[in-house]
């Protein structure tokens, strides 16, 4: 009835948005999905010394009841206790800050409404604690890149990469037109980011959602869900610490977990998995294989690498090989196939 009257409830498709909280009612009432979250969540914040997640006690819990480990502390937004307990609130509104960004930006699974209520100071262990995991939000390696690199265009104020970004995240309904999107793009970021000076993400990010909606430009709910808990983290942050950079913190986590991507023995560990997965593919496949040539053919062009494979020439020399020759053959292709791979990833790392 309000999308049939009202045109802000179709530019916003309210419909999709009450179904997506229906549905979200409805898996929090199972509490055997916050239990598995709270474990993820705690698992994916293990990095962090200084944040933790209440530990779920799965022997006292099931659909309709929820035991974890008691919390005492203090809400994340009573700067006065928090000062009376010790803490430094600027490091305390740091390490939220960072907690949330990796988790939205890099892990792709995040606390999703991470208002004051569900955070709190553990003067016990000195922790920041996240509360309620009912809500979650979950992201693709796609959409983490898409959003990261929002977030670089926004602090770079690189109006032309703005517009770029929220076209990548978002999916263009019949109203879309790009010229107008990115006119109006334009005039908010000179407004706000450009002569405004709003260095705030979450200021940035909310005045370019106007645009985004009035041009029919939708984002997927997880998104959506996103930049809320981006901007409510920001703003729980200043109230710890006005002095906290968000964009900052984006690119630094970013920059630290592609470090740790590269660090030696997480390499190893990648190469030796990407090679077993291609071994058990190529031994699954390998009865095709006596039908046909795989040949590799690496030609070093401008200082890239390029992989030819042709299976046009061998079949009739295959099928000339008996029984157990024809294994052998078999047998040597698929260990080429796995030297072949690490030689060519050696190469692209």
């Amino acid at each position: 009835i309000a999308e049939n009257r009202l045109s802000v409830a179709r530019r916003v498709n309210l419909r999709s948005m009450v179904d997506e909280f229906a549905g979200g009612v409805l898996r929090e009432l199972d509490y055997t999905n916050e239990a598995y979250h709270a474990k993820r969540l705690a698992a994916n914040m293990a990095r962090f010394p200084d944040i933790t997640v209440p530990r779920i006690h799965d022997q006292l819990s099931g659909t309709r009841v929820l035991t974890m480990d008691l919390v005492r502390g203090i809400k994340i937004t009573d700067t006065q206790a928090l000062h009376e307990a010790g803490f430094d609130t600027d490091a305390l509104g740091t390490a939220f800050v960072r907690a949330v960004i990796r988790q939205v930006l890099v892990d792709g699974f995040f606390h999703g409404d991470p208002h004051p209520g569900n955070v709190m100071a553990n003067a016990e262990d000195r922790t920041l604690v996240f509360l309620d995991l009912g809500l979650v939000g979950q992201l693709s390696a796609t959409q983490r890149v898409d959003l990261l690199g929002l977030v670089y265009a926004v602090n770079e104020v690189d109006i032309r990469g703005i517009a770029d970004g929220l076209i990548a995240l978002g999916k263009p309904t019949s109203r879309f037109t790009e010229a107008r999107f990115r006119a109006d793009i334009d005039q908010v970021a000179r407004q706000y980011l450009v002569y405004g000076n709003v260095r705030s993400l979450g200021g940035a990010l909310t005045s370019f959602m106007g645009a985004v909606f009035d041009n029919g430009l939708r984002l997927d709910s997880s998104l959506t869900l996103a930049i809320k808990a981006v901007v409510q983290a920001e703003e729980t942050a200043r109230a710890l610490s006005p002095s906290v950079e968000l964009i900052q913190a984006a690119l630094e986590e970013a920059r630290d977990a592609l470090l740790e991507s590269l660090e030696p023995e997480r390499v190893r560990k990648q190469l030796q998995g990407t090679l077993l997965r291609v071994g058990k593919e190529v031994a699954r496949r390998a009865p095709s294989l006596e039908d046909s040539l795989l040949k590799w053919l690496d030609v070093v062009n401008q200082g890239r690498v390029v992989v030819e494979l042709d299976t046009s020439q061998l079949s009739d020399s295959i099928n000339r090989v008996g029984g157990l020759g024809r294994q052998a053959t078999v047998g040597i292709i698929v260990v080429g196939q796995l030297i072949g791979t690490a030689i060519a990833m050696t190469i692209l790392l």
